[in-house]
């Protein structure tokens, strides 16, 4: 009976069916891999051209209109936000989806369940990946800066800063881990398995950490992407790591952003100004149980 396998040679390896591609062997195996990464190559080359277009006709627009107010509206921070994320969510990526369902066919999979426990588990890793990784980018950007005489900029904080928040949680919460997992997890993994889980869990993350463009982000995306790549081939379900993507963001972005509101509130704080309870000490009561208990959690 073909269950979509050769059951002559390795469990890796596929049938012509299940592949979707002539040969059925190694040759072929290797060419599904590459146009799976020209594919993610072509995405990343549509995102920026897009990006640039779409810039280029927004200062234009600006400049025709002659109002200071609005070319800095046009120009700023928000704008550029949104600018970025329409070429990567409404134009790359429909585009790579398109590349990938006619030149490569999936390997077939079937879900599996994992369990709460091992889930929060991998969640704790996954964060304290996050934060160790962050270390080392300020690290190495600081060695770099001070090398060549030059301070990196961390274009993802000036994001965080100057943007309003819930356009942060629509971007960061909701459509870059949606996209970012059906892309490098579900579709990329799904098609470089051939080769086997580990393979398509390294390349995936490795994908995924090129895809952030900058070295502040390039090593925990990377060491989150090995995180996620292992739970989704252990599932194959891309729903537990959309979610566990969206809960990372949502702390590392919207709630990390809360925090150092309340921060910002609590060194501005003069102790002899306090004479009696008034509402600014209760919320600055409240900023300091943010942070600690935001500081406990974290590390």
């Amino acid at each position: 009976m073909d269950n979509g396998y050769n059951n002559n040679q390795s469990d890796l390896l596929l049938t012509n069916e299940a592949l979707g591609l002539a040969g059925g062997d190694t040759a072929a195996f290797k060419k599904a891999s590459s146009r799976s990464h020209l594919t993610l190559f072509f995405y990343i080359l549509i995102m920026y051209l897009a990006a640039t277009a779409l810039s280029a006709i927004v200062m234009v627009i600006a400049s025709v209109l002659e109002n200071e107010e609005i070319y800095a509206k046009l120009t700023g921070t928000t704008a550029n936000l949104i600018i970025s994320s329409i070429a990567q969510y409404l134009i790359a990526f429909p585009f790579a989806i398109l590349l990938l369902y006619a030149f490569v066919k999936p390997r077939k999979y079937e879900r599996t369940k994992i369990k709460f426990s091992e889930l929060a588990m991998l969640f704790v890793i996954a964060e304290a990946m996050m934060l160790i990784g962050s270390y080392i980018s300020n690290i190495l950007t600081a060695i770099i800066g001070g090398i060549f005489n030059f301070t990196p900029s961390n274009s993802v904080d000036t994001i965080i800063n100057d943007t309003p928040i819930w356009l942060i949680f629509i971007v960061m919460v909701i459509l870059a881990p949606i996209v970012e997992e059906l892309l490098f997890r579900k579709l990329l993994i799904d098609r470089i398995g051939h080769f086997g889980d580990g393979f398509a869990i390294l390349i995936s993350a490795l994908a995924f950490a090129l895809m952030h463009t900058n070295l502040y982000q390039f090593i925990y995306a990377f060491l989150v992407g090995l995180i996620f790549g292992y739970i989704y081939t252990r599932t194959r379900d891309v729903r537990y790591t959309v979610i566990m993507h969206a809960i990372l963001n949502f702390l590392g972005s919207v709630v990390a952003l809360l925090v150092q509101k309340s921060m910002d509130r609590l060194t501005e704080f003069n102790p002899e100004e306090a004479t009696e309870i008034t509402p600014e000490l209760i919320t600055l009561l409240f900023d300091g149980m943010v942070v600690g208990v935001y500081s406990v959690v974290q590390y």
